[in-house]
């Protein structure tokens, strides 16, 4: 009997299935199935074919190799959904330098090549490094962007890096209906490339997963953990839905640091030598920031070299890692040596006037590091972006333990001479790969921080904790191994879920309570509200907008409140000018204290995207300056004008008013945050009928260049309301009572008539008398009080005073012969 070939199994072909044996030895037929040898052909030659259940075994195949990495893929893909979402809904370029980042990308789109300060002054970016610029460039040239100029008009109320919170706009540009969806034009490509953005972060998240499987082999929840914490990075997710290199940077470092770590456990290998070294090149052709790889890479490389003792072969690999980078990137900074005579590019910024003029010393750096520190995990957007400080402190604390328990459990790991035979504590670092592995990539951590600190004393607004992303997922790769060892076995299993939920959930509701509010339009007004409009002005520009009324003013102010006032608008005709609106703070004398000038909808609604019938509530806040003298009253005005022009525009009103520019609102009474206690009783004080008293008083006399004067500073105290607004008169008399100098006015400077004086109320008042040249002799000094409407004297009383014709003889003094 012929018995059929045998063929070992660890020989068989793939596509071969070992044949079947029946229960009586021999063997048994069976069907052909996929990957079976068909019979031989009539020359002998077999025949293969596969069949159609070929596909659902591959689809299988595949699926099986995704299932233990499915929690990541669910992770990754909320991630680009949320990034996506915050990319939309974002107003284009209100991120950090965006409109500069993204005209960047235009030069490239349009073939200019790359920007030279000298050429493109208008572009402030250029000292990036070209690469995100170029992959924007590539999927976005078609796209006709001549209408960039209309998409990025520059907001003059806009925020700014520290500045005013309380007059600036949050929006950066002005936004309206032309960045609606459809998109089109800048807008379109403006999206496509935050679009870009979301895909390198996705990327990073992914990354971040393999990174701590290559240090964590064993433990599938560190390297989960650690994607998360990257998806749940609110900062990060703001910035992936921008158009921001800082995301490239971010995505090409993680990358780089995969055949860096895979080299410390395995060994040295021209291959992972060389994957390294390109794309460490491309990192820092994203970023200046991305050379710092190149450090420790070879920092990595040197360690591997001592413990593997190949010094040699360590040498190779260390030119093998150089010189990708040179030839990747050493072309971008020798322009830069040569164009600006530094090889960084950074002079670019000092010339656009964000360098400091002296370098900040290292204590003050070091203090805004909290800033680095908060806004590494939450967007600050331009400073207005901030979460109640209870956030801040959870977030902070939860990123801090698990730093903490990280490096705590790294350092009793190598102290803990049970875990290695290694006799010294290098040893035993240099003999555990994966401690060896999470060390390279905290001093990654802690190399970035220090390279922030330093920007931060060279250049000013830079200590924005984005500039930590390139080391965003070694840093979560450590924080989430260091959550690990502060959480309880039995609990470990649950953390992935624990914290991805929640923080998934946050990042979500970020966007709706904090960043959209910031950049919502001031929602619209229905008849019922416009007609409960209490202070009704009903005043007109041209047959466009009407100024119909604002809310009623407080009637007391202090120096250092914020005084809010609502103002309302509504749209008569469409306009294709974008008017700015003033609200002055004004003095009696006419000079404004406080101003706030702002495009309607504080940025939000410019009047070239009303649509007629529209009607609105603005509300504009005004700080009143902290020193301002009180008390005194203060008229609210508000107005139009066209940004650039010296000339208000004129509101017309129904009633027959005079037409104007500056719209009275009302008036405020300003009075001190304190009151003015009043002073012991002074035995020279004087009644002024039986309305006002003069409770103490001095004066001084003092010489000048330009003459002598005399400096009187008194006390009134209001004993009752009072209806007139009496007049304070200072008289100089001679030996023989002719007024040689005098001064009119009320007090306060005019600021606050006594008519506004409650009763009780003490009111500090200078005033100050030019003296001429006088002859040698005796002169006094008078105080009075007179309503000069009704051309009368309020009679002055008092037991240790004189009294002259109603007025207080409240000085003498002499003239000597000189």
């Amino acid at each position: 009997m012929r018995n059929d070939p045998v063929i070992p199994e660890r020989l068989t072909p793939r596509f071969v299935k070992p044949p079947a044996t029946s229960p009586s030895g021999g063997r048994e037929t069976v069907a052909p199935e996929m990957g079976a040898l068909e019979p031989a052909s009539r020359s002998g030659t077999p025949l293969l074919r596969r069949k159609s259940s070929d596909t659902p075994n591959l689809i299988r195949r595949a699926a099986a190799r995704i299932r233990p990495h499915r929690a990541v893929l669910l992770v990754a893909f909320c991630f680009f959904a949320l990034a996506t979402l915050y990319g939309v809904v974002n107003p284009l370029f209100e991120s950090y330098d965006e409109e500069q980042h993204f005209l960047f990308v235009k030069q490239l789109a349009d073939g200019k090549g790359l920007p030279v300060r000298e050429i493109t002054p208008i572009l402030k970016e250029t000292h990036q490094a070209p690469l995100y610029y170029t992959l924007a460039a590539l999927i976005t040239f078609y796209v006709d962007t001549h209408d960039v100029d209309r998409a990025q008009r520059i907001n003059p109320s806009g925020p700014e890096p520290g500045g005013d919170r309380v007059a600036k706009n949050h929006n950066k540009l002005l936004h309206g209906p032309w960045e609606a969806f459809p998109w089109r034009g800048t807008v379109l490509a403006a999206h496509i490339a935050r679009l870009l953005s979301a895909i390198l972060g996705t990327l990073t998240v992914f990354l971040t997963y393999l990174l701590a499987r290559e240090v964590f082999p064993t433990r599938k929840n560190v390297a989960l953990l650690a994607a998360i914490g990257v998806a749940v990075n609110v900062q990060f997710t703001y910035i992936s839905g921008a158009v921001s290199n800082d995301i490239l940077v971010a995505c090409l470092s993680s990358a780089a640091f995969l055949p860096l770590l895979r080299t410390v456990r395995l060994g040295l290998d021209r291959r992972r030598t060389l994957c390294a070294g390109i794309l460490i090149g491309l990192a820092a052709l994203a970023k200046a920031s991305g050379i710092l790889l190149l450090p420790i890479a070879l920092l990595a490389l040197f360690v591997v070299a001592i413990r593997d003792r190949t010094w040699s072969r360590g040498l190779r690999s260390a030119l093998w890692l150089i010189g990708p980078v040179m030839i990747i990137c050493g072309w971008w900074y020798v322009r830069n040596q040569v164009l600006y005579g530094d090889w960084s590019g950074l002079r670019n910024v000092y010339l656009s006037g964000a360098g400091r003029s002296s370098t900040l010393p290292m204590g003050d750096a070091l203090a805004q590091l909290g800033t680095t520190v908060r806004s590494f995990y939450l967007p600050w957007g331009w400073t207005h972006f901030r979460v109640p400080e209870p956030i801040y402190v959870v977030a902070l604390a939860v990123l801090g333990l698990g730093l903490l328990g990280a490096v705590g459990a790294l350092i009793m790991k190598v102290l803990r001479r049970e875990t290695t035979s290694a006799p010294s504590l290098a040893r035993r670092l240099l003999a555990d790969a994966s401690l060896m592995q999470l060390a390279i990539m905290l001093i990654w951590g802690a190399l970035s921080v220090a390279a922030v600190v330093r920007y931060v004393q060279v250049s000013i607004n830079a200590e924005s904790g984005r500039f930590l992303f390139p080391a965003i997922s070694a840093v979560y790769v450590a924080i989430a191994w260091g959550w690990l060892q502060v959480t309880p076995s039995r609990l470990a299993r649950y953390l992935p879920l624990g914290l991805g939920a929640p923080g998934l959930v946050w990042s979500f509701a970020y966007l709706w309570l904090f960043l959209v509010p910031s950049y919502a339009p001031p929602p619209l007004l229905g008849p019922a509200a416009l007609n409960a409009v209490q202070v009704r002005l009903d005043a007109h520009l041209d047959d466009t907008i009407a100024l119909l009324g604002n809310d009623p003013l407080p009637a007391t102010v202090s120096p250092g409140d914020t005084l809010a006032v609502g103002v309302y608008w509504q749209s008569l005709g469409a306009t294709d000018k974008d008017y700015m609106v003033f609200v002055h703070l004004v003095d009696r004398a006419g000079g404004n204290v406080a101003q706030v000038d702002t495009y309607t909808g504080l940025g939000n609604l410019p009047t070239s995207a009303w649509r007629p019938g529209d009607a609105f509530r603005d509300v504009y806040r005004l700080a009143i300056p902290a020193k301002l003298s009180a008390p005194q009253l203060l008229d609210i005005e508000v107005g139009m004008y066209v940004r650039g022009s010296d000339d208000t525009e004129t509101f017309t009103f129904g009633d027959g008013r005079t037409p104007t520019g500056n719209v009275r609102l009302g008036q405020v009474k300003l009075l001190p945050r304190q009151p003015i206690q009043p002073p012991p009783q002074d035995p020279r004080r004087i009644l002024f009928g039986q309305s006002i008293k003069l409770s103490s008083f001095g004066i001084q006399r003092l010489h000048g260049d330009d003459g002598d004067r005399l400096s009187l500073t008194l006390v009134w105290q209001a004993i009752q309301r009072m209806e007139a607004d009496y007049t304070v008169f200072v008289h100089v008399l001679d030996g023989v009572g002719r007024i040689v100098a005098q001064t009119d006015e009320q007090p306060k400077r005019g600021r606050f008539p006594t008519s506004y004086w409650e009763k009780d109320q003490v009111v500090e008042d200078q005033h100050d008398v030019s003296l001429p040249k006088l002859q040698p002799g005796t002169y006094r000094v008078l105080i009075g009080l007179s309503d000069q409407r009704a051309n009368l004297r309020l009679m002055g009383e008092s037991t240790a005073t004189s009294v002259v014709d109603g007025a207080a003889m409240v000085a003498e003094f002499t003239v000597e012969k000189r």
